[in-house]
């Protein structure tokens, strides 16, 4: 909770808008470009409120999605 994470898609066109959401509840986080080779990254701060468990974050552009994996664990320490 609280960390921040990169995630990587690929299989997009060129330029191609892509839309960011949580999966788990289809929250919009962001739209971006996909870069020449029709890939894109995103890095995405973590809330202190995620729930804790695995979760996936999809890049869609339209119907064509990838996914990317991530664990929330406990924060540690102060």
């Amino acid at each position: 909770q609280g960390g921040v994470i990169t995630a990587h898609f690929e299989g997009f066109r060129a330029g191609q808008a892509v839309d960011i959401f949580v999966a788990s509840s289809e929250q919009k986080l962001a739209t971006v470009r996909a870069d020449p080779e029709g890939r894109v990254v995103y890095t995405y701060t973590v809330p202190r409120t995620f729930a804790i468990g695995r979760h996936q974050l999809k890049g869609c552009a339209g119907a064509n999605c990838t996914e990317a994996g991530f664990t929330v664990a406990p924060k540690r320490g102060p």
